[in-house]
């Protein structure tokens, strides 16, 4: 099943891809009329794809696991050491490489450590208003946490307290 996306940023900008059962992503970005590869509109593709989904169709996707690239794709959009988005996920960085060398689907349990991230990253852009400024904010030291919104999200509990902050951000409450 093959089924195109478009994403239109700001300005001029739009992104378009070629979904395949949910984990095969490529994605362009036209800027000007040239077409440019973009690991940040990659990202944002697969993403908004996934989460654009039915509950159902999202179990179908966790169970079955995603592509390894989604870890080089968010490190990349989110301007971080690939090393930290495999800790954030709990997979070695051993393991992590080698799936990524055999094009290989990330386990059950990773997938959804990263379609947790996948959410608070777009609660975090809906927030700010723009994602720069939400992969700014999830890398930079927060008192509220005492540590960065990123390095908490590899747990559920993590999670949680950035999801909260973000709230509080949102409707003008102190975090």
């Amino acid at each position: 099943m093959q089924k195109t996306t478009s994403v239109v940023a700001k300005g001029k900008a739009s992104t378009s891809a070629i979904v395949e059962s949910g984990t095969t992503i490529k994605a362009r970005r036209r800027v000007g009329g040239e077409l440019v590869k973009n690991a940040s509109a990659e990202w944002v593709i697969a993403r908004n794809s996934f989460l654009k989904r039915s509950v159902a169709e999202q179990i179908h996707v966790i169970r079955s696991g995603v592509s390894a690239k989604n870890l080089v794709l968010f490190a990349e959009a989110v301007k971080v050491p690939q090393e930290a988005v495999f800790r954030v996920v709990g997979i070695p960085v051993t393991t992590a490489k080698r799936k990524l060398s055999k094009d290989e689907n990330l386990d059950p349990a990773t997938t959804e450590r990263l379609i947790r991230i996948y959410r608070l990253e777009k609660l975090a852009e809906d927030v700010f208003g723009d994602s720069e400024d939400a992969r700014k904010w999830l890398r930079t030291e927060n008192l509220g946490l005492g540590a960065t919104p990123l390095s908490m999200l590899d747990t559920d509990l993590g999670a949680q307290e950035v999801s909260r902050v973000l709230q509080a951000i949102a409707y003008g409450g102190v975090a």
